[in-house]
């Protein structure tokens, strides 16, 4: 390898380990403070339905944003929106660290989220900009990996810092990461210019889409913690606010010049089947990961140091799979491995839901706690398994909008988690107890998987239409490199 192609080849990994670095410090963030909660609500001397807004507008904040900030980085530049969004989550960090009391706590929390929710999409729109397709495919399939890893490494890391400093350890480590990669990647700041803009920012648009989103969030948050607001008038307001606030969304997009939510990525198909499926996904995997624990607890008696462990099959299956399936995507293309993920994933829960007081298989008897880990197990093979090709699938079809997608996906997928948690407490409000109920609705998620996988079937195919190609090509240049020369009076033909 020549001197010039080594240090392109070093540049080039650098620039995606950063970035990885990057989300991964905000995935990190998403896990690390729960483990903090009781300690900062002595110290704050503070209240826990208050303290647990920590958490709460953290993620109302990267919901509600993501999409917008994903615009922002297609229109502005990937590199300089990546930038940016370190150096106000790497602030923030310091303000949370510094925070006097918990109503600052909360309001820096939600300005970290808004720096953070903006890195996941930059930094798939810097790789798709930056790594030829091919390679890009499994850089982009390799992001899967990176929120369970934080999920792992977040609670670990917290516990550690808590017991060696204050708790305003978790945040003020966030200076030196953030603060490395705004230095080594500093001079890429100016390398894409922002194009040239003949249509105005659609302000409003961002503006009625975070409200709609946030009256939806706080609704069904709100309902989570409890199930009596289904009686409430202020749950219902917010609902019809938010029904009311999303048709005046509507309409405005509808006579922007440059509308913030791009109607060819979000309702015109194949992006609405795309989009669809991770609705389905969300909502149906993020809703019962987070009763996972409470389950284990109310119908087998489980300590919540057996229920934290629970989870980890899942989270180490979901790393080592992502990257074992974004190495296959071009091999495979997005549909198998969609179709085998959602279909394993779809039995793990439905298996869930089933599991009887007493497993057994033949003469052996399986624990409870062995046979939710199995349940669990499957569901992180089968997530590891689609979610890069799922990733990939619509980022494919127009790459040049790539940061945009990955802001509405990562939104779709979180909302679609938030619409689950609120049906499973309306089930759980009606159900004869808490162990029926989270039965009803591992079996219906369960079935819900299994009905969404004749949708992956309408989604493009791009991946196996390029190895196609490029498989055609190879052949007819095999074949002109063959064919014997013939020589003649005029020379070789």
């Amino acid at each position: 390898m020549a001197a010039s192609d080594a240090s392109a080849w070093h540049r080039g990994y650098l620039l995606y380990a950063l970035c990885v670095i990057g989300v991964l410090m905000f995935a990190i963030d998403g896990s690390i403070v729960a483990v903090a909660l009781p300690t900062m609500m002595t110290d704050l001397n503070t209240t826990l339905p208050l303290i647990t807004w920590t958490l709460a507008g953290y993620t109302l904040a990267q919901v509600a944003l993501q999409p917008a900030i994903a615009k922002f980085s297609d229109n502005f530049g990937r590199n300089r929106v990546f930038l940016v969004c370190v150096f106000v989550f790497t602030l923030s960090s310091l303000l949370c660290a510094t925070a006097p009391n918990v109503w600052v706590l909360i309001a820096c929390r939600i300005v970290q989220a808004m720096g953070g929710s903006g890195l996941l999409p930059a930094a798939t729109g810097i790789v798709v900009s930056s790594y030829p397709a091919r390679q890009r495919e499994r850089l982009i399939g390799l992001f899967t990996s990176i929120i369970p890893m934080g999920a792992i490494i977040g609670p670990n890391l917290g516990g550690l810092i808590l017991t060696q400093f204050s708790w305003r350890g978790i945040f003020f480590i966030n200076l030196p990461i953030g603060g490395a990669i705004l230095w080594l990647l500093r001079d890429r700041f100016r390398m894409d210019a922002a194009p040239a803009r003949e249509k105005p920012i659609d302000y409003p648009g961002i503006l009625l889409f975070a409200t709609a989103i946030t009256c939806v969030l706080v609704a069904l948050t709100s309902l989570g913690s409890d199930a009596s607001l289904l009686r409430s008038p202020l749950f219902w307001g917010l609902l019809l606010g938010a029904i009311v606030i999303g048709w005046l969304f509507v309409q405005q997009e509808r006579r922007a010049p440059d509308p913030m939510l791009d109607y060819r990525i979000s309702v015109l198909p194949p992006f609405l089947q795309v989009n669809a499926y991770n609705l389905l996904y969300g909502m149906a995997i993020f809703s019962v990961m987070a009763f996972v624990p409470y389950y284990a607890e109310t119908r087998f008696g489980m300590t919540p140091a057996q229920t934290g462990v629970l989870l980890t099959p899942r989270s180490i299956l979901l790393i080592v799979m992502s990257t074992v399936a974004s190495v296959w995507l071009l091999k495979y293309g997005y549909r198998r491995p969609m179709l085998a993920g959602t279909t394993i994933v779809g039995l793990g829960v439905l298996f869930l839901g089933l599991l009887p007081d007493e497993l057994r298989l033949g003469s052996i008897r399986v624990p409870p706690f062995w046979a939710i880990a199995i349940s669990m197990a499957l569901a992180g093979l089968g997530m590891g398994t689609a979610a890069p090709a799922s990733n990939n699938a619509g980022i494919a079809l127009m790459p040049r909008q790539a940061a945009a997608i990955a802001g509405l996906r990562a939104m779709i997928r979180s909302l679609g988690g938030v619409l689950g948690q609120g049906l499973i407490v309306v089930i759980l409000e009606f159900a004869p107890d808490s162990t029926a109920g989270l039965e009803i609705a591992f079996v219906g998620f369960g079935v819900l998987l299994l009905v969404s996988v004749p949708l992956v079937l309408t989604i493009p195919d791009t991946a196996r239409e390029r190895r196609r190609k490029r498989e055609e090509e190879e052949i007819a240049a095999a074949a002109a490199q063959a064919s014997p020369a013939i020589t003649t009076p005029f020379g070789s033909r």
